[in-house]
């Protein structure tokens, strides 16, 4: 989980649950990769599912910091 990449795949026709676009993230270590519908690209949402969907599944019930969530949501905002 040193390095990991994130994209946006937008430009979708809208989904009947109202998502727009998809979040893909790969895990460039193990090359697992996985996909989020998303109903916006704005970075609130983006984190929510990266920390819920992506990060919690890896750390197997370990404690993500708080700290940890901080930095994980500014290298979100400035890359």
């Amino acid at each position: 989980m040193d390095l990991v990449a994130v994209d946006i795949l937008s430009g979708l026709p809208e989904a009947k649950n109202g998502s727009k676009c998809m979040l893909v993230v790969v895990n460039y270590m193990t090359k697992w990769a996985e996909a989020y519908a998303l109903p916006n690209e704005e970075a609130s949402t983006c984190m929510n599912a990266l920390y819920n969907g992506f990060f919690l599944s890896f750390w197997h019930g370990k404690p993500i910091t708080r700290t940890k969530v901080e930095i994980l949501s500014r290298n979100c905002l400035v890359n």
